[in-house]
């Protein structure tokens, strides 16, 4: 599984995390490498149709940013958080954060539940995710 759009390539990467109750992947973090800023700028905007699909059949409710969720980057060129009930396995609360940096971009999604993540850890890993990427890639004073 990954995002259907300029995934797989052998610069790119993910890991899966599961409940050993759960039956179904609970998150996910992809982080996709493209050549050069303007395609990892084509890529986020491509990607951010196909991941925040409002017109999907797998989703009851539009996609939108709950007030938990209340993180945005300084760094990122285009970053975004939002959350709705995806009805795959059963209607579960799911939220996703998108962001670009340089030539990379990121995505995050996680159930929300009482067994995985509330909407307030969702944001702080945001956080800690946006840091990690400010911190590798050196972004700090660059903006």
């Amino acid at each position: 599984m990954g995002p259907s759009i300029g995934f797989g390539d052998e610069d790119d990467t993910y890991i899966s995390f599961k409940l050993q109750s759960e039956k179904y992947i609970i998150s996910d973090h992809f982080v996709l490498f493209y050549s050069n800023e303007n395609q990892a700028n084509n890529g986020y905007e491509d990607l951010y149709r196909s991941e925040f699909n409002d017109n999907s059949i797998a989703i009851d409710t539009l996609w939108q940013t709950p007030p938990e969720l209340s993180y945005t980057s300084s760094y990122a060129a285009q970053f975004y958080m939002a959350c709705t009930i995806n009805n795959v396995a059963g209607p579960k609360q799911i939220c996703k954060v998108m962001g670009q940096y340089g030539k990379y971009v990121t995505i995050f999604y996680s159930i929300i539940q009482s067994d995985t993540m509330s909407l307030s850890e969702f944001n702080d890993v945001a956080q800690f995710l946006d840091e990690m990427m400010v911190q590798k890639l050196g972004l700090l004073g660059s903006r």
